[in-house]
């Protein structure tokens, strides 16, 4: 039995095998490799409760292990939080954000995806408060 081998039956072949290899190219977004970018942030505080919000995070160029927080505790994105990072772990080191004094630590999970920090916070008008706080993107 002949088959009877029309181009139109190629193209749809050709179309199909296009449209394959395309979505295989195409690059995550998803793929990290650091912490540095947009984030939102969830904050659970004794005194300031449960509130949502967006900070970014840059590498400080002149040290490699230090990053900047914009609008960390929502304090606006010119504050600016400094945060030291090794492997996967987070140090707060005791510092000024606008009327509030910061100190803690917090992790990293290794997709890049997720950072947990527990930190006090002094002054302003919470006087005092323990907060934990989970930052996440896609």
């Amino acid at each position: 039995m002949n088959r009877i081998h029309t181009p139109g039956r190629y193209i749809i072949i050709f179309i199909l095998l296009l449209i394959f290899v395309a979505q295989g190219c195409d690059k995550k977004n998803d793929d990290y490799s650091s912490i540095a970018g947009e984030w939102i942030i969830e904050d659970t505080g004794e005194q300031s409760g449960w509130r949502q919000y967006t900070v970014s995070i840059q590498r400080v160029p002149v040290d490699s292990l230090q990053y900047a927080i914009n609008n960390f505790y929502r304090t606006g994105i010119n504050n600016e939080l400094r945060i030291e990072v090794s492997g996967y772990d987070i140090l707060i080191r005791p510092q000024l954000l606008g009327d509030y004094s910061i100190e803690g630590s917090g992790t990293i999970e290794p997709d890049y995806k997720t950072v947990v920090l527990e930190y006090e916070v002094r002054g302003g008008s919470v006087g005092f408060e323990n907060v934990f706080s989970t930052l996440k993107r896609d």
